[in-house]
């Protein structure tokens, strides 16, 4: 360690920046051991204008200190830490994935999360969340963002840069701190008070995560902070499957639970949230593993496409780590308007050296990350030279951020590039659509289905080939829209309207096919009552989670509970119909005797009733309080008798 207090640790190459926040950045990078050794990793590091800030400096030193105390396969877990040229750094797990926010946008373009990944990411999410609690550590950040994505289906929970262990948070309430941070529309109603928090406050966090990640749709919206926050402590939530009708009615109650407004009501931690959700998974059949979230990564965001829309020179410059060298062979532009026949632009990679020269971005043309190579062919039709382009090196090291790219990435990348070379003459690339003589490019639409076999409704036309299969509309149109439809019997069908598709354009689609299913609510009074369809048990009232296959037949319900009259009825199961039934129970009378001895004799009466003739041994009688009448019609006489059933003696009465 120098006299600076700087650690000097192994050598980290950075290959290329893949994210950056509001006070770090991260990077990935290599790092380099004995005999070859390599490892890719992350470097998080903190902002150069803020490097100086003792506040963020703190905080950054707090994550470190927090996270490396967290050692789980859904927590990213932290390598190294250091300081180099005054700025501190984390070298941290690399994923190879994308973030749940990313994930999320790539799920609406394609009909939602499949159910199972969705389920599948909530849980691993509790996991790593109670790992967290159990050290007393809290999150106070959990957003999309910050939970990552694998290519292979893992769930990992990152950025502990704004966690609190539990006993420094409360101490730190007690002085009179009360700074608010995080995410507004993730944050729980105590957080945006800034309340101290604990790990319900996760919970509730967690829990808006997941709504989005099984509906869909964003919770809490709001066009500022004041709206937002608003809604996070007073709008009424709506049910999951209001949103989204093919959830299990069963998450309805685990979101309304984690998502109350009141911390003594939600689930107390992250645990009894798993809990519950593994409890909707069996009930319900919902098959989470990791393959599913994989498979939908793979199909969303196949690597091969993001490479090619990676490659984006101007977007390289701008990042600083794009065209770092320059080579051109033939004569450069002159002011006659000669252009060289080859040009060479070379990406080069930036290094972090921390064996103590510091950091630097450098040029490496003896490493380039990326080459790209540009030669002048024969002129288009319309004068024009065509610049032939071709890529060597990996073109996975410089993704460029969704919200940069365009939709002819390679086309951009031969204006940018010549731009920043210097070369004269115009551009001529077309990609999908020759417009001189050449026939169009088709679209191709690649369906599948779970379970497979589904028939294809291809506007209004039923084709030959069931699912997976391909569709080529040979001439799209930027005017026309098209509707399909896959039909499976035992299925709903699943339908797609006004798609749109582009010259060229290849799209997946995969569709989930759902069972026919309705809901069955069940309350009762009092409640308690066992409740089975078609003699089997489902539950017991109130009873407002139960999915049911629905076939359009009747059913047999019944209701039990000891002490009371059974309830028998027949329901009828219609696809996406609500059955509710509600009862009133009839409690069972429990029967007693009494001796009654009457002089001479009587009739007897109760409520109206006769219900035998005195004297008599054994007179039954609803167990309780009763007053009887006696009446002898011979003599005109009657009596009233309250009496007690059971009865501890005999009753005796003599009519005047």
């Amino acid at each position: 360690m120098s006299a600076r207090g700087e650690e000097t640790p192994r050598r980290y190459d950075l290959l290329e920046r893949i994210a950056v926040g509001g006070m770090a950045e991260i990077f990935r990078a290599k790092a380099h051991g004995a005999h070859g050794f390599e490892k890719t990793l992350a470097i998080k590091r903190i902002l150069p204008d803020l490097a100086r800030d003792a506040e963020f400096e703190h905080r950054f030193i707090a994550e470190a200190k927090l996270a490396v105390t967290l050692t789980h396969a859904n927590v990213v877990q932290i390598f190294d830490f250091g300081r180099f040229a005054g700025s501190l750094y984390i070298a941290m797990e690399y994923v190879d994935g994308l973030d749940l926010g990313r994930f999320l946008k790539g799920a609406a373009e394609h009909g939602g999360v499949p159910l199972g990944a969705a389920m599948h990411v909530a849980m691993e999410m509790c996991k790593g969340l109670d790992v967290a609690h159990a050290r007393r550590v809290v999150h106070s950040d959990i957003s999309p963002s910050n939970v990552l994505l694998s290519r292979l289906g893992e769930v990992k929970i990152a950025d502990f840069g704004i966690a609190r262990a539990a006993a420094e948070e409360g101490a730190g309430a007690e002085a009179g701190e009360k700074r608010v941070m995080g995410k507004w529309p993730y944050m729980s109603p105590e957080q945006t008070r800034g309340e101290p928090l604990d790990a319900r406050s996760d919970v509730f966090s967690a829990a808006v995560v997941m709504y989005e990640l099984f509906t869909g749709e964003k919770l809490f919206r709001g066009r500022d902070a004041a709206e937002i926050v608003e809604s996070v402590r007073a709008m009424e939530i709506p049910p999951p499957s209001s949103r989204r009708a093919s959830l299990p009615p069963a998450l309805d109650e685990v979101l309304g639970k984690a998502l109350a407004r009141d911390p003594a009501r939600r689930h107390q931690h992250a645990s009894e949230l798993l809990r519950a959700l593994v409890d909707v998974s069996y009930t319900h059949t919902v098959v989470a593993t990791g393959m599913d979230v994989a498979d939908a990564i793979a199909r969303w965001f196949p690597p091969a496409a993001e490479a090619t829309d990676a490659v984006d020179a101007d977007a390289l410059i701008r990042e600083g780590l794009g065209l770092g060298a320059t080579e051109a062979s033939g004569p450069r532009r002159t002011e006659h308007g000669s252009t060289p026949a080859r040009a060479t632009a070379v990406a080069s990679a930036p290094v972090f050296d921390t064996t103590g020269g510091g950091a630097r971005d450098t040029e490496t043309p003896a490493a380039p990350r990326q080459k790209v190579t540009f030669v002048r062919g024969e002129r288009g039709p319309d004068g024009i030279p065509v610049w032939e382009l071709t890529i060597a090196g990996d073109p996975a090291v410089a993704p460029v951020p969704a919200a940069r790219r365009r939709r002819w990435p390679r086309l951009r990348l031969v204006a940018a590039a010549l731009g920043a070379l210097g070369l004269a003459g115009g551009v001529y690339l077309a990609r999908g659509d020759r417009t001189h003589g050449e026939a169009a490019a088709p679209a191709v639409v690649s369906l599948e289905s779970t379970p497979p076999g589904a028939r294809v409704v291809w506007d209004g036309r039923e084709l030959d080939a069931p699912t997976p299969t391909t569709v080529e509309v040979r001439e799209p149109r930027a005017d026309q829209r098209h509707d399909f439809a896959l039909r499976l019997p035992g299925y709903r069908v699943w339908e797609k309207k006004d798609v749109a598709l582009d010259r060229g354009a290849r799209v997946f689609f995969r569709a989930q096919l759902e069972a026919p299913a309705t809901r069955l609510v069940v309350t009762t009074d009092p409640p308690g009552a066992e409740v089975a369809v078609d003699g089997r048990t489902i539950g017991r009232t109130p009873l407002g989670n139960v999915t049911l296959a629905a076939d359009g037949r009747p059913h047999a319900l019944r209701l039990r509970r000891h002490g009371y009259v059974d309830v028998t009825d027949e329901i009828e199961l219609l696809d996406g119909r609500d059955v509710v039934v509600d009862r009133k129970l009839s409690a069972v009378q429990r029967m007693g005797t009494i001796d009654l001895h009457v002089d001479p004799w009587a009739y007897v009466y109760l409520d109206g009733r006769k219900i035998g003739e005195a004297p008599v041994k054994g007179l039954a009688l609803p167990v309780g309080h009763h007053v009887l009448k006696l009446v002898n019609p011979a003599r005109h006489k009657q009596k009233l008798l309250a009496v007690d059933v059971p009865a501890r003696h005999a009753y005796r009465v003599k009519l005047p």
